[in-house]
């Protein structure tokens, strides 16, 4: 096995951990935005909502 071969897989190992990295932070700011947004659209009905 030639060191560029362990080059090539550390690289793809590297690259794997940042597009996990990437995948990750996006899911989290959809999840968080969607969970905000579900919580303006409650908190906005309960506040139009008139009490008796």
């Amino acid at each position: 096995m030639s060191p560029f071969n362990d080059v090539s897989i550390g690289r793809k190992r590297y690259v794997l951990e940042v597009i996990e990295q990437v995948l990750r932070e996006i899911l989290l700011h959809l999840i968080d935005t969607q969970l905000n947004d579900t919580l303006r659209t409650i908190t906005g009905t309960i506040k139009s909502t008139p009490t008796a």
